[in-house]
């Protein structure tokens, strides 16, 4: 099977990398940069992924255009991902349990065709992100970050700015739980739904989170959690900062500012 484009690796294997690059690597299913598979440890710090992809278009596969974490472990420290690409996770791919941390990393145009152009967590993956920054990437659905059928992600003091997607410019929630605290949204833009964040089937907690100048051209503003494909036709210009359907979204000491819907609901739509 055509995985792992500059790095594969498997079963209990222990990994450490320090000051390495990856750049232009590229594979068919997932992880044009690396793969990480079947509770493989792996421990990154300073490490840049640049224009790394994969190729495979179908729904399925075409995952983690930098890395796919499949069932691992991996802690990554001041690691770039800039303008790698893919189906799903254009920067990173995370899923069925593993157990990510994120620490002081940049996800800058990055891309996903479908969903989470800088990053795709999906299936129960346990993501911590700590002081990490989302901008200029895109995808269909969550530009910065996607969060699907999950129960498990943290993020601290992370920034989301000038992201952008079909639904949900800065990060999308579908059938999914996360915790958000000092996290800042500034300038994501949707096409559609929500600018900053959409939400759908989710149940997001956000603390002292600041959303400004976030922009949907019809619906949404900041928050996604995108059912895609197919839904019912989109109610336009809903929602500027925040959109939620069928959501429970809890906000603590969280501010809006300047952000901008078609129609109604310039900060907040519920």
């Amino acid at each position: 099977m055509n995985i792992g484009g500059g790095m594969c690796n498997w079963g209990d294997s222990n990994t450490t990398l320090t000051n390495c690059i990856f750049n232009d690597n590229s594979t068919t299913y997932s992880g044009g940069g690396i793969h990480n598979d079947e509770s493989s440890h792996t421990i990154l710090t300073n490490c840049t992924f640049t224009g790394n992809s994969v190729s495979y278009v179908g729904i399925m596969w075409g995952d983690g255009g930098g890395i796919c974490n499949y069932s691992c472990n991996s802690t990554l420290t001041n690691c770039t991902f800039n303008k790698n690409s893919a189906n799903w996770g254009g920067g990173i791919f995370n899923i069925w349990d593993s157990n990510i941390s994120l620490n002081e990393c940049i996800f800058s145009e990055n891309s996903a065709s479908r969903g989470g152009g800088g990053l795709y967590n999906t299936e129960d993956s346990n993501t911590m992100l700590t002081e990490c920054i989302f901008i200029k990437n895109s995808a269909g659905g969550g530009g910065g970050l996607s969060n699907v059928l999950n129960r498990k992600m943290t993020l601290i003091n992370c920034i989301f700015s000038e992201n952008s997607a079909d639904t949900g410019g800065g990060m999308g929630n579908f059938i999914s739980y996360s915790t958000l605290t000092n996290c800042v949204f500034s300038g994501n833009l949707s096409e559609e739904k929500g600018g900053g964040m959409y939400n759908i089937k989710s149940s997001p907690t956000l603390k002292n989170c600041t959303f400004s100048a976030n922009v949907a051209e019809y619906t949404g503003g900041p928050i996604i959690i995108p059912p895609w494909p197919p839904q019912p036709p989109p109610v336009y210009g809903i929602g500027g900062a925040m959109y939620n359907e069928y959501s429970s979204a809890e906000l603590i000491n969280c501010t809006f500012t300047g952000n901008r819907a078609h129609e109604e609901g310039g900060a907040i739509f519920w």
